[in-house]
C-alpha cells in the first residue's frame, strides 16, 4: 500500500523538476496542421488518420483545411486549432 501511494508523488515530483521527466511521461504537442498543409509525420505520431483529423476540425466549425493556420494535438489528445486571421480590419477608438 505504502509503494502505491509513494509512486505518483514520485512520479509527480520527476515531472516538476525534470523537463525530460515532464516529456516523457506527459508528452508534447504535435503539430497535425501547419500553414494549411497536413503534417502527416505528426499524424503518424499520434495514431491518428487524415479522416479523423477532418472530422475533428469539422467538430470545430473549421470545413476548409486553408483557413488553418496551426492545429496541434496536446498531451491531452485535444486538437487544438488557430485560425488564419486574413479578414481582420483595424479600427482606431477614440
Amino acid at each position: 500500500m505504502i509503494i502505491y501511494a509513494l509512486f505518483p508523488i514520485l512520479l509527480s515530483i520527476i515531472s516538476l523538476k525534470s523537463y525530460l521527466g515532464r516529456k516523457l511521461l506527459d508528452g508534447v504537442p504535435t503539430i497535425s496542421i501547419q500553414n494549411g498543409k497536413i503534417n502527416e509525420n505528426g499524424l503518424r505520431k499520434t495514431k491518428m488518420n487524415i479522416n479523423d483529423l477532418l472530422e475533428e476540425c469539422r467538430l470545430k466549425d473549421v470545413f476548409d483545411i486553408g483557413d488553418i493556420l496551426l492545429a496541434y494535438i496536446d498531451s491531452s489528445e485535444l486538437i487544438r486549432i488557430y485560425l488564419k486571421n486574413e479578414d481582420i480590419h483595424i479600427t482606431p477608438t477614440l
